[in-house]
C-alpha cells in the first residue's frame, strides 16, 4: 500500500483545512482564540486532528469533523512551524475482476409471496446493484461482469463492457428474468471461459472473484456433481469462489463444496433466510470479496 505525503499550510491567525486524495488534515492550534476555516472540510475519509478543545466556546473539534469523517488522534502536535508534513496511508482500492453468476430459474418467482408484497427477482437485482456500488470501478481498480443462468446461460456483460458504476448498476437492474431449470455447471463453465477471459477484460494483476447467487440446487439433480467439478476448475484457474444461498431450500453442503478453501460459513459461502434480507448482507459480502487483497497489494 502506497504512503502519501500530506503537507498542510499552518497560518498564525487562521487555521486551514486542505484536502488531498480524500485525506484531510485539520490544523487546530490556540483554537480558543483563533478562527478555524472549515469550508473545504466536507468529504474526507479520515481526519488527523492536531490539538483538541472548544471552538468559540460551543463546538468541539470532534463536532467540526462531520459524520463522514473518522476522527483519530494526531501522530504529532503542531508547533510554531509555518508548515508541517506527515505520512498517512491511502484507502485500499483492491484490484478485483468480479463475475456475478446469477440464478434466474423458475423457483425464484414461483416462491413470490402470495400477497404480492414484493418480487423476489427484483429484490435480487436491487441487491446486486447496491453491492456493485461498494466497489470503485475503473481499469485501475475493479471491473465487473455478469453471467445469467436458468436452463440457458448467457454472458450478460463482460468485465470490460463498462467502466462506469452507473452503467453497471443500470445493466443489472435491466437483466431479464428467464425462468426454467437450473443449469449451474454450465453457468460456472461460461464464467470460467468467457467472463474470466483476457479478450473480455480479465487482467493478470487483478484478483478474480466469482460470486454465485442461487435460491436452490442444480436441477435436474444429476447436475450437482458436474457443478462441483466446474467450481473446482474455476478455483484451479485462480478464481476465488463465493457462493450465496437464499431461503432454506438451498443445499448447505453444496454451497460449501463449490466455495473456495477454507470453505467457511460466513466467509466463503453464505446463507440468507429470504430475499428481503439480502440488503442487510451487502457489507459482509463486500468484505468477503476483498479479504486479504489489501495486504497482498501492500507487499507487491
Amino acid at each position: 500500500m502506497e504512503q502519501k505525503k500530506v503537507c498542510v499550510l499552518f497560518l498564525f491567525r487562521y487555521k486551514v483545512v486542505r484536502k488531498l486524495s480524500d485525506i484531510c488534515v485539520l490544523v487546530v492550534h490556540n483554537i480558543t482564540q483563533s478562527k478555524v476555516v472549515v469550508d473545504t472540510f466536507t468529504i474526507a475519509r479520515s481526519v488527523w486532528l492536531a490539538g483538541l478543545g472548544e471552538l468559540h466556546g460551543t463546538s468541539t473539534a470532534g463536532e467540526i469533523a462531520s459524520t463522514q469523517c473518522q476522527v483519530m488522534s494526531s501522530p504529532q502536535l503542531i508547533s510554531s512551524a509555518d508548515t508541517f508534513c506527515l505520512f498517512t496511508e491511502e484507502p485500499c482500492e483492491p484490484n478485483v475482476d468480479l463475475c456475478l453468476i446469477i440464478d434466474s430459474s423458475g423457483s425464484i418467482r414461483y416462491n413470490n409471496p402470495a400477497n404480492g408484497s414484493h418480487d423476489n427477482w427484483h429484490l435480487q437485482l436491487e441487491f446486486l446493484s447496491n453491492f456493485v456500488k461498494t466497489f470503485t470501478i475503473s481499469s485501475h481498480a475493479s471491473r465487473i461482469g455478469a453471467v445469467l443462468f436458468s436452463e440457458q446461460v448467457n454472458l450478460m456483460f463482460a468485465l470490460n463492457t463498462f467502466n462506469n458504476k452507473n452503467n453497471i448498476t443500470d445493466a443489472i437492474l435491466n437483466i431479464p428474468y428467464l425462468g426454467g431449470s437450473t443449469n449451474t455447471p454450465e453457468a460456472m463453465r461460461v464464467a470460467r471461459t468467457q467472463c474470466f477471459n483476457p479478450n473480455n477484460g480479465d487482467r493478470k494483476f487483478a484478483q478474480n472473484v466469482a460470486i454465485l447467487i442461487t435460491d436452490g440446487i442444480p436441477f435436474p439433480t444429476n447436475r450437482r456433481q458436474p457443478a462441483i467439478e466446474e467450481a473446482r476448475r474455476l478455483q484451479d484457474a485462480g478464481v476465488r469462489m463465493i457462493s450465496i444461498g437464499i431461503t432454506h431450500a438451498v443445499d448447505l453442503n453444496f454451497l460449501k463444496e463449490i466455495s473456495s478453501p477454507p470453505q467457511s460459513l460466513g466467509t466463503d459461502f453464505f446463507t440468507v433466510p429470504n430475499f428481503p434480507s439480502l440488503q442487510d448482507f451487502i457489507p459482509e459480502l463486500h468484505n468477503a470479496s476483498v479479504t486479504g487483497l489489501c495486504a497482498t497489494e501492500e507487499g507487491m
